[in-house]
């Protein structure tokens, strides 16, 4: 394991992966740096170690890319291979971050290929590489697991309890598993601390909420893209081309889940993927996207009809954006999740469209990468589920707080199986306000 410092080896004795380190990273670093400052990070390691601390926690493993993002700015594209224990290959390997409660600096475990981004597009000082990756096998000498967990206990940090994120997608289970072993025999107490950080990412800073205004924008933006590829003949995956196309050409970002276009009879199945159908004259046309900026989401979707509909389509169309209307302008911060659901429910119900809500409700937004854009809290009545997860908060006690950054989806089947008009928006919550961010028109847009 090499220890990243700020020397770097003479070119005459460095390897290629290390010249290209020496060369390129100060360019890299200079022209990409990390999205926030250095004090907003080290702002972000105290407030995650005071929760560890009431957690009574030593050390807290982080592995989850969100996290991991969002405590140093590391982010990359793939989190799939073997380096990150999400492959069917063997060779599996402990990359994450760990942070020492009586420490100042965390360290990051990577593999050697990332350093460049590692060294250079994150604020991590004490970053450690795994060399000869070849060797690393589960149960031998050179266990991955071991190494890690070996130097966390040579760095004196294993006298406690260690949290591991043992609800995240990465590492596999078997990896975690094998992790939570090799921790546990050098002394630790292992423990879940899957919510730590999420807690604490929760309230999000000025700064933040800014990337989401911008990714709101570059959302309304993408919209704006698709409907204008909207026509007879058109495929989804055009249409969803070019929302892409459009967010790109304003800085946007790919986001976390594929753009879902879903037209004519897929308009009932919000989750489908763009395809190769056409678009036929009388289809509703479904478009659920995210902008994104600097990997934080902001959610929309919105229905358009390819052709003038009926008044009785029009007008089932406009009772469920009336619930939107209603929520938008009596939602509060403050309001317990509970109180904003039965909000919905009320206007509903006098619309008499509640028994035929699709699903009604909303998640945490924030950093987000594949596979999902779906934060950590939801706003949904989540029957048994406090059973299921110790720490779960009741509807009742979960709160909008300033700062709290959730999408609120409006979904409701319309009469005669028509499908479903879709009506997803973006809140940002501030001290005075619920503030819903997109501008695209909500109302059921038409296309000639």
């Amino acid at each position: 394991m090499t220890k990243h410092t700020v020397t770097t080896p003479s070119r005459e004795s460095a390897t290629n992966e290390e010249l290209a380190v020496q060369c390129l990273g100060p360019r890299l670093h200079e022209e990409l740096p990390p999205p926030f400052s250095i004090d907003e990070y080290h702002d972000r390691w105290r407030r995650v170690k005071e929760a560890m601390e009431a957690a009574r926690l030593t050390v807290l493993y982080v592995s989850k890319p969100a996290d991991i993002c969002y405590l140093t700015g590391y982010q990359l594209a793939w989190y799939g291979d073997a380096w990150y224990g999400a492959s069917p290959r063997d060779s599996i390997v402990a990359c994450g971050l760990a942070i020492g409660v009586e420490h100042d600096t965390p360290i990051f475990f990577d593999c050697a290929e990332e350093r460049l981004i590692g060294t250079a597009m994150s604020c991590t000082t004490d970053y450690r590489v795994f060399e000869d990756a070849d060797d690393w096998q589960p149960g031998a000498a050179t266990d991955l697991a071991s190494i890690v967990a070996d130097t966390l206990k040579a760095e004196g940090w294993l006298k406690g309890t260690v949290g591991l994120q043992r609800s995240s997608y990465r590492p596999a289970p078997a990896y975690s598993e094998l992790f939570r072993a090799a921790l546990e025999v050098r002394g630790a107490r292992v423990v879940d601390a899957s919510r730590l950080v999420a807690k604490v990412s929760q309230r999000k800073s000025d700064q933040e909420l800014g990337y989401v205004r911008e990714a709101a924008r570059i959302g309304d933006i993408g919209m704006r893209g698709a409907v204008d590829a909207i026509t007879v003949g058109a495929t989804e995956l055009e249409v969803w081309a070019a929302a892409t196309a459009a967010m790109a050409r304003h800085g946007g970002e790919l986001s976390a889940l594929p753009g879902m276009v879903n037209s004519g009879p897929k308009c009932a199945s919000l989750h489908g993927l763009a395809s190769r159908r056409k678009l036929k004259p009388g289809d509703l046309v479904n478009i659920d996207m995210c902008g994104v900026s600097n990997r934080y989401h902001a959610n929309l979707a919105r229905t358009i009809a390819l052709g003038e509909p009926t008044e009785e389509l029009r007008d089932a169309v406009a009772k469920t954006r009336a619930v939107f209307r209603a929520v938008a302008a009596g939602v509060k911060p403050g309001m317990s999740y509970r109180a904003v659901l039965e909000l919905n429910e009320e206007v509903a119900s006098e619309l008499r469209i509640w028994a035929d809500r699709w699903w009604v409700g909303g998640y945490e937004l924030g950093i987000a990468f594949t596979p999902d854009w779906m934060g950590l809290e939801e706003l949904t009545d989540a029957v048994g589920l406090e059973e299921l997860t110790p720490d779960w908060v009741g509807l009742e006690e979960q709160t909008l707080e300033p700062g709290m950054v959730m999408n609120h989806e409006f979904n409701f089947y319309l009469p005669n199986g028509w499908g479903i008009p879709e009506l997803i928006d973006t809140m940002i919550v501030t001290n005075d306000r619920v503030e819903f961010v997109h501008k695209f028109p909500i109302d059921l847009t038409v296309v000639e």
